[in-house]
Formats: structure tokens, sequence, C-alpha cells
């Protein structure tokens, strides 16, 4: 395949070259999205409803089963959705259409209305709300279905506790060079979740006198995350301490420490080496120069 070259001289003063663009990825074959990817809803809002809306971004035509579920995180943040879970809102909403039809490009809005039980738990819940096409195969009697999600985050009136705990903070221990990896664990341990989000409200870990900014991430009620980043330029060596503060209101920040020992152990490995290797050809040449200005010993 040859690319064509086109040479302009529409401007006197000036020779150009255009090149064609490159050709446009093909959509995939199947492909939903949804907006927003996240719907909450506060106490003065249980009454009311709220939208998202469907979006067919494939090239085949997706019959669309609405459905809500429970949710649950894990330590690396994704969600899966049981049948059932702690704070579990899935009994509590209504979906308007239940079932529609996508063409390609075609966008549908769903309607959700909240309606609480009579003494529900104060608090956050969580539902998620999926848009499935099921699966018209099935691979050794399991049929995959295919779609997507959108948590609903529900806040039940009553005491609200945001309190989020450091559990841990764990490092190498010890370092002979590059990047040094930072691991944090956070629990939930209030009522609603917490959103960890920058540049003012994300986890920052401090050493000698640097911070070193974890990335975005949220920590759903009862749940525990855990996350990573990277000290990309620590001093070449230290015993280097390292602190990760989390705020609490009303209460001393809660604070975990660690320790690296950052030392370049090939760097100097290397040089011990190269001293070494000049040391012993300095005394292997001083020993030949002693030996050829030895004078010879006369027979007796």
């Amino acid at each position: 395949m040859s690319t064509a070259w086109l040479l302009t001289t529409s401007n006197p003063a000036a020779l150009a070259l255009t090149v064609p663009p490159p050709p446009t990825p093909a959509a995939p074959e199947f492909s939903l999205k949804v907006s927003p990817t996240r719907l909450v809803m506060s106490p003065h809002q249980s009454i009311s409803t709220q939208h998202f809306q469907v979006v067919n971004t494939g090239r085949i035509t997706a019959d669309v089963d609405v459905t809500a579920t429970s949710l649950e995180q894990h330590p690396d943040g994704s969600l899966t959705y049981p049948p059932t879970a702690p704070y579990s809102a899935a009994h509590w909403v209504s979906m308007t259409p239940r079932h529609f039809r996508l063409d390609p490009g075609a966008v549908r809005q769903v309607r959700v209305r909240l309606t609480m039980p009579a003494q529900p738990e104060p608090g956050e819940h969580y539902v998620a709300l999926l848009s499935l096409v099921p699966s018209q195969e099935q691979h050794e009697h399991v049929q995959i279905n295919r779609g997507v999600a959108v948590p609903l985050l529900v806040t039940v009136p009553g005491s609200a506790v945001d309190s989020v705990t450091l559990t841990e903070l764990g490092t190498s221990g010890f370092s002979a060079g590059g990047p040094i990896t930072l691991t944090a664990v956070v629990k939930d341990t209030g009522t609603v979740h917490h959103d960890f989000f920058g540049p003012d409200h994300n986890l920052v870990a401090e050493a000698d006198g640097r911070k070193i900014a974890f990335p975005d991430f949220t920590v759903l009620r009862g749940s525990t995350r855990t996350v990573t980043t990277q000290w990309a330029d620590p001093p070449l060596a230290c015993i280097c301490h390292i602190k990760v503060a989390i705020p609490q209101k009303g209460l001393p920040p809660h604070v975990l420490e660690a320790t690296v020992v950052r030392f370049p152990l090939y760097p100097v490995g290397g040089l011990t080496a190269a001293i070494a290797a000049l040391f012993f050809m300095w005394r292997f040449m001083a020993s030949r120069f002693t030996l050829q200005r030895r004078e010879p010993q006369l027979p007796t």
C-alpha cells in the first residue's frame, strides 16, 4: 500500500508536504456506554427521580435489559454485582423503561425512582443499575451476558459519619536504586463513602520534605482500598522516613510512617570492583618492576 504525498505551492514563499490523515479505527461490534458514570442521591433528593443515558457505540443493534442489583467494592477498586451485599439498596429503586432496543449510534434515557423502606438504616447504601444485553449463545452450558453498570449512591437521612482509617503503609524496606513504590491500605470506617481527589483532597505521602501524591480513588462504606504510588526521584542514599496522614474531623490526624534504606548498591559495588582491579593491577606491575630491577646473584 503506497502513501500519496501532495506537493503544494499555494504560497509562493513556502513549499508544504501534505500527508493524508490516518484511517479512523473501526468501531467495535458491541459497545455500550452510560452517562453519567455515577449517580448520587442525597437525603433531600430521596423522593425525586434521577436519569442516566445508555448509548450504543457499537456496530450492531442491542436489545437491552435494565435491572438493579447489589454491588461490592474490592481492594483494587473494581466492583462486582452479587445478588446481596451489605448496605444494599437494590430493592429501593424502580426504572423506566426496563427493556428497549438500541440501534448503532442511538441513545436512550432511563428514569430512576427511589422509594425507601419504612425504617432504613441511616448512612449510605448502594445499588448497581445494570444495562445488560443477554447473550444468544451458550458455551459449555455457560451464558455470558455483556453490559455496563452505573453505581447509585443513596444517603439515608440521619447521622452521617465521614471517617477513614489508614491501616497499613508499606514499602520495600530497602532500595538499591530507581523509584520507590509506596502502598497504602485505607478502610472506610464511617457511614458514607470518601473521595480522595486532587489537588486538595487526595492522599499524599511526605518524605524528606517532598510530597508524593497517590492517584485519585474512592472508598465505599465498609470497604477497604489498596492504592500504590511511586516516589520517582528519591535521594541517591538515605535512611528515608515516609509519612502519610489522614485528617479526621475533630480529632488529630491518623498518621502512619515507614522507613526505607536507600543505598546505591550496584554503583558502589561497581566502583569497589574497579578500585580493586586497579589495586591488583598496580601490585602486579610493581612486582614485575621489582623483579626487573633485582640484580642477579653470582654463583658462590
